[in-house]
């Protein structure tokens, strides 16, 4: 992973690059994350998926790119993957967003 949050609160990601990653570009996972906020940043050519929500409350993505994801399954620009019933999704939100070229779906609820 390029960027993994853990049991984060309050974080404001903006104009970073997360690019050519090993695996997601951007990880929130499986311990939950509150008040993230992602703008303006690009997720290109990460080998499974581009970003990764596992666990988070109060998301906000907006004015990203998610392009060129390959790799290792579901090789996606973004996923959302809660693995158990601690883990959950509430109030996300991806406004102005790019998606183009991922291997898999461009984003996928597992």
């Amino acid at each position: 992973m390029a960027l993994s949050l853990l049991n984060v609160t309050a974080a404001a990601i903006s104009g970073c690059s997360f690019e050519e990653s090993g695996g997601d570009g951007l990880y929130l996972g499986d311990t939950c994350n509150e008040d993230i906020v992602v703008r303006d940043s690009v997720f290109s050519g990460n080998y499974r998926q581009g970003m990764s929500v596992i666990c988070c409350e109060r998301l906000l993505v907006s004015g990203c790119t998610f392009t060129g994801t390959r790799g290792t399954n579901p090789q996606c620009g973004v996923d959302f993957e809660p693995d158990t019933a601690r883990q959950r999704l509430v109030d996300v939100a991806f406004v102005n967003n790019t998606f183009s070229n991922n291997t898999g779906c461009q984003i996928a609820i597992i």
